[in-house]
């Protein structure tokens, strides 16, 4: 089955298995749409299983993505608000969950799972993004971010061969609430230009707890910070309540 949207509408798949020929793109600006209970299986031979071009607003909700060589869920589109909630995206060729657009584009996530895929579970590449209550696990990177503003609550990144979070240039993430462990690298990477703030948060059984690479790492020294092989690389700046 082929799909491109372009107009606002709502596709529901009861949880039926969709194979597709090509990604569901959506492309028309101004458009709402929402796609619920799809089950989008890219065989292993197809490049992205949801693709999005242009949009006013994509809500993704209950949706298993899985077996894409390239991209799970894939947003392009500028100025576009992305809802990801209850969904999974994993097995894919390279990231469970991509956004690039910039400007005002907004990307949330919520009780949602990424897992296995071959590069990122969730990577931000521009905008603002706030991810709650989900999982990253088993990727080469959990959750990585670009020039962007991140907000994560309440998320675990486990098992992963690289980081579990990690800033980079240009980003500010702020983590509350939340889990890394078992990472082959470290739980929290902070890369120059990169901004993190941690609270009341759990780093244990990485290779580097939490690693400051050139960045700022603001703490509010209420985190467990415990049985890493190395626990913290790097300066951190204790910050008080306000």
């Amino acid at each position: 089955n082929n799909a491109t949207v372009r107009k606002s509408l709502t596709i529901s798949g009861n949880g039926n298995t969709v194979y597709l020929g090509s990604p569901i793109t959506v492309d028309k600006a101004g458009a709402v749409v929402a796609l619920r209970g799809l089950v989008l299986d890219g065989q292993g031979t197809i490049d992205d299983g949801i693709s999005i071009v242009a949009a006013a607003a994509v809500h993704i909700e209950r949706c298993v993505v899985h077996g894409f060589t390239q991209y799970g869920i894939n947003a392009t589109a500028n100025g576009v608000e992305v809802f990801v909630i209850d969904s999974v995206s994993r097995d894919n060729g390279s990231f469970g969950l991509r956004t690039l657009g910039a400007g005002a584009s907004r990307l949330t996530v919520d009780n949602s799972r990424f897992d296995s895929n071959d590069a990122t579970g969730v990577v931000v590449l521009g905008g603002r993004a706030t991810i709650s209550r989900s999982t990253a696990s088993g990727n080469n990177y959990g959750i990585a971010l670009s020039n962007a503003s991140v907000a994560v609550m309440s998320t675990m990144v486990v098992q992963n061969s690289n980081t579990g979070f990690t800033a980079g240039s240009g980003s500010t993430m702020t983590v509350e609430s939340s889990v890394a462990h078992g990472n082959g690298v470290s739980g929290l990477t902070v890369g120059g230009g990169g901004v993190a703030r941690i609270s009341n948060s759990t780093f244990t059984s990485n290779a580097t707890g939490i690693f400051n690479s050139g960045g700022t790492i603001e703490t509010r020294q209420n985190n467990t910070v415990r049985g890493n092989a190395t626990n913290v690389s790097g300066a951190l700046t204790a910050i008080g309540g306000v």
